[in-house]
């Protein structure tokens, strides 16, 4: 452009039409070139796409032997309870694996949010979900099909064909998850009082959580409390069947009767160690299913909770609310490490795409637990 301004000023024998027209050419696409790099706020929105957002880093490569990652959800899991608990399955896992009990939520200390996070990589101001109602707050980046992107819909964009499943069963879990990027879901509630399997949470008008009394019938705390566990087992069942027999790359499998003896029966107390035992029973059953399926060599489980809890309640800003558990464990992963890193629920996502050797979206604030993965 500074050429051709000195050619006209230069060349005062010449037609000046000929390089007028040059530099108009030139102007427009410099123009053309700068509109191109504005930031995308100053240019009209583009179409969305399966990928909403540009990598915030390079793409890692894949922690070797890698090929499977389950995630464990234990809702109300405090980390006080992690000394006191008759739990083998997980001590073997913290032994041969990596745990933090320094973990924690993100504010507030209820499970929506918290799990929101969890498969997110961000907190409630970006993904959305403030409480355990509705969404309050449109989510700061949309894919194309208007949601925040989760773990599920980064790993599908990668793999088109993998098996990708969540078994669950507190039915609001399904609002936070990319459902259609899915190959199973599995929702476990009640049916007039029989614990029952459901695709989804509103699949039938009568389905309802386990540990939710019809209305005009009175049950016990200690009644309620057992139909939760029942479920909680009945989802492990559900997830076992599946792992072994389509080997996913990525499952999800939440266990709600924690929360519900916390809530029904107090927290730190001899009922809630009673819930974790089965619990930990029940990490026992995932990993048998790992075994049957040959997985064993090749799948990270990662163990997380969304908050503890302190009498029959949670939501405030206590350590024995904010303070939770967080275990690694499987290939690549160092084995008996006590991790002293700030350990957050926006980080369990971008450890997952780490693992797998994905990019990670911009939007997602938190970071791999690089502390427990081997060099």
């Amino acid at each position: 452009m500074a050429e051709l301004l000195s050619r006209m000023n230069v060349c005062e024998g010449m037609s000046p039409l000929p390089l007028f027209r040059e530099f108009a050419a030139a102007f427009f696409a410099v123009s053309a070139l700068a509109l191109v790099h504005q930031p995308a706020d100053a240019v009209a929105a583009p179409a969305a796409s399966s990928t909403c957002c540009p990598a915030d880093v390079s793409t890692p490569a894949p922690v070797a032997g890698v090929r499977h990652v389950v995630l464990i959800g234990v809702d109300g899991f405090g980390a006080y309870a992690w000394e006191k608990a008759k739990i083998p399955n997980l001590r073997f896992l913290a032994a041969n694996g990596a745990l933090t009990l320094n973990a924690r939520t993100v504010l507030p200390t209820i499970s929506a949010p918290n799990w929101g996070t969890h498969l997110m990589g961000a907190g409630p101001e970006l993904h959305g979900w403030t409480s355990n109602g509705a969404r309050s707050l449109e989510p700061l980046v949309r894919n194309e099909r208007g949601l925040f992107p989760t773990v599920f819909s980064i790993v599908r964009a990668a793999h088109p064909k993998a098996k990708l499943a969540a078994f669950y069963d507190w039915g609001r879990i399904h609002n936070l998850l990319d459902t259609d990027v899915l190959s199973h879901e599995v929702y476990v509630g009640c049916l007039d009082g029989k614990i029952t399997r459901f695709k989804r949470p509103r699949e039938h008008p009568r389905a309802a959580n386990a540990g939710d009394s019809p209305r005009g019938v009175k049950r016990t705390d200690q009644e309620l409390v057992e139909e939760y566990e029942a479920s909680s087992k009945e989802v492990t069942a559900a997830a076992a069947e599946y792992i072994e027999k389509e080997k996913p790359l990525l499952s999800f499998i939440y266990l709600g009767a924690l929360d519900e003896t916390g809530h029904k029966l107090g927290h730190d107390t001899p009922a809630y160690y009673t819930t974790l035992a089965n619990v930990d029973a029940h990490v026992g059953r995932i990993l048998e299913a790992i075994k049957k399926a040959g997985m064993e060599k090749e799948t990270v489980i990662i163990v997380v909770s969304d908050h503890g809890g302190v009498g029959r309640g949670h939501g405030k800003n206590s350590k024995l609310e904010t303070q939770i558990p967080w275990l690694i464990w499987g290939p690549g992963i160092k084995r008996g490490v006590t991790m002293n890193s700030a350990v957050l629920n926006t980080d369990t996502s971008p450890t997952i795409v780490r693992l797998l050797g994905l990019p990670q979206p911009q939007p997602w604030r938190g970071k791999p637990v690089e502390e427990a993965i081997a060099k």
